[in-house]
């Protein structure tokens, strides 16, 4: 008897833990920007002319622009491009939205919005960069820091000495000479 209630407790826990939903992380769409991807070509040659076979170059192309969003996490920026070309949903600039990579897309869902999920494309990954050359010398040994810190200070003399003027006295011309 104590076995089956186990098994049943067993199988209960297995349950649950299958129901977890995907895990996602989050990051901040930080800016939105029209990028050019594409053009829009409308001939002029309608089916008769096709039949016919009359040689009507007249075309009009047109450019074609797209919503890029840059996506920026703790260790990496993102540049995605909507996978639904036709209507693209327009994402608040300045929130929080909640990601999971499905393999070589990204699907998103903004919590202030509608909660929707929707597919992306990713155009850029970039590892985040340290704004702070402190911060990126606080990861080096400590040798490696003072051999740094020493070659900026030389750096910073030399710098200073050719932008100092240079001062000659100007000679008398009843001043002896050696």
């Amino acid at each position: 008897m104590k076995a089956a209630v186990f098994c049943g407790a067993l199988l209960l826990s297995m349950a649950v833990m299958a129901k977890d939903g995907p895990s996602y992380q989050s990051g901040t769409l930080k800016e939105m920007n029209s990028v050019e991807c594409g053009f829009e070509q409308k001939s002029a040659k309608g089916l008769m002319g096709e039949i016919v076979g009359t040689d009507d170059s007249h075309s009009k192309t047109k450019k074609t622009f797209c919503q890029e969003y840059v996506l920026e996490t703790n260790h990496v920026v993102y540049h995605i491009r909507p996978r639904e070309e036709k209507h693209p949903a327009l994402l608040p600039v300045g929130e929080k939205a909640l990601f999971r990579m499905k393999k070589d897309l990204m699907v998103l869902k903004v919590p202030e919005g509608d909660d929707k999920e929707r597919v992306y494309d990713v155009v850029a990954a970039l590892p985040m960069q340290a704004n702070d050359s402190s911060a990126a010398m606080g990861s080096a040994p400590r040798r490696v820091r003072r051999f740094r810190a020493g070659l900026l200070t030389v750096a910073a003399l030399i710098t200073a000495r050719a932008q100092r003027p240079r001062f000659c006295p100007a000679r008398s011309p009843d001043a002896a000479r050696p």
